[in-house]
């Protein structure tokens, strides 16, 4: 189903709208099938992590546009680069374990500090995009910090 959807809207909608689609079932099969593909990844796992690295490279330099197709597959190659690394590699940091438990928030309500800066402040700030980063940054920090007042009142008060 998210193939098909994802060549309906490349026409009718521009990249953003379909380009990481197929992204979800990609987690959701690696979630299904976990403990088989972490067994063949710890037996070849340096024959894998050259695959994945030798087909980023690859579809990262190709000029083929089929439909996000490729934008697609670069970002699933990455996405998996990302976990076989992980494997190896632990990551303990205080700044991501934060990030990771706030993923949510900051994920669905980026958008918001953006849309307003574009819509009020985007004449001047567009001509210093690194000022506009950190400015939008800033009040998504605000809003992920109010969140979990806004997030508990809000199921509180939900008739489920």
């Amino acid at each position: 189903m998210c193939f098909i959807g994802m060549i309906i809207l490349s026409y009718y909608k521009q990249s953003w709208w379909y380009d990481t689609i197929l992204c979800f079932p990609a987690g959701m099969l690696f979630s299904s099938y976990k403990e088989k593909i972490e067994s063949f990844i710890s037996k070849n796992y340096y024959l894998c992590l050259i695959v994945l690295l030798l087909s980023f490279i690859l579809l990262k330099n190709t000029n083929l546009h089929l439909h996000g197709f490729v934008k697609n597959a670069v970002a699933i190659v990455f996405s998996m680069i990302i976990v076989l690394m992980t494997m190896k590699i632990k990551i303990d940091s205080p700044a991501l374990k934060w990030c990771g438990k706030n993923l949510f928030p900051f994920y669905i309500y980026q958008r918001i500090p953006m849309i307003i800066l574009a819509k009020y402040g985007g004449g001047v700030l567009f001509d210093y995009p690194l000022l506009f980063m950190v400015i939008a940054l800033i009040f998504t920090l605000v809003i992920i910090l109010l969140y979990p007042k806004w997030e508990y009142k809000h199921i509180k008060k939900s008739p489920l």
